[in-house]
């Protein structure tokens, strides 16, 4: 879950994504400007490093428009459900701004710079349209991201936008970097542990406090 301040942090980089139209509008006159978009995206960095001080240009320009592809996905999601989807991003809102071009491409389209082009094939953010398949064979993202739908489907109804939040909250970190093998959520409802019959398993520490007055 992310902590207050760094939600502030992240509605100041929304904020700010909404007042740099060149790198998200295609209409705008500097949207083809190379040179206009590397300073519009060097003036981010400063608030990528409260999550990553090693953020530089290439973790700004990846980070936004994951937050560009996953409002797309989520607005897609709205319409079509017409009133009956909720979006998960506690950030939808924000992004709103978007709605005034759509189909602009990713920046990484855009942009000449070399730095631009070399960072290219390190964030895989577009969606995998024809390639979902490859000589016949589903392309392993497809069939988890099949998987974690069947799943969600299965699972109650309050718990479905909590474990979508959870989900979009995982990939958020990861596009930062923050995660790593250790990485866990953690609950404030004990996990309580039970066998096949039904029964209750005490936690660990009464277990071994019985087996030591067993011993005695």
């Amino acid at each position: 879950m992310l902590l207050q301040n760094e939600r502030e942090a992240v509605i100041r980089i929304l904020d700010k994504y909404r007042d740099c139209p060149c790198l998200w509008k295609k209409d705008h006159p500097d949207y083809l400007n190379s040179t206009k978009k590397i300073e519009a995206l060097d003036s981010f960095i400063d608030l990528f490093k409260c999550f990553n001080p090693e953020a530089d240009r290439e973790t700004v320009r990846n980070k936004l428009n994951f937050f560009k592809k996953t409002y797309d996905e989520e607005r897609k999601k709205v319409k079509h459900y017409a009133g009956l989807y909720e979006p998960s991003l506690w950030y939808y809102n924000r992004l709103a701004f978007l709605d005034e071009d759509h189909s602009s491409p990713e920046m990484s389209q855009e942009c000449s710079s070399s730095s631009f082009a070399s960072a290219s094939s390190a964030c895989p953010t577009r969606k995998l349209g024809k390639d979902q398949f490859k000589n016949g064979v589903k392309h392993p993202f497809t069939s988890f991201a099949d998987n974690v739908a069947e799943k969600l489907q299965s699972l109650q109804a309050p718990m479905v936008p909590v474990c979508q939040k959870l989900i979009n909250d995982a990939l958020y970190y990861a596009e930062m970097g923050e995660l790593d093998s250790s990485s866990k959520i953690v609950t404030s409802k004990p996990r309580r542990r039970r066998t096949t019959d039904n029964f209750v398993v005490p936690p660990m520490n009464i277990l071994e406090a019985l087996e030591d007055f067993m011993r005695r």
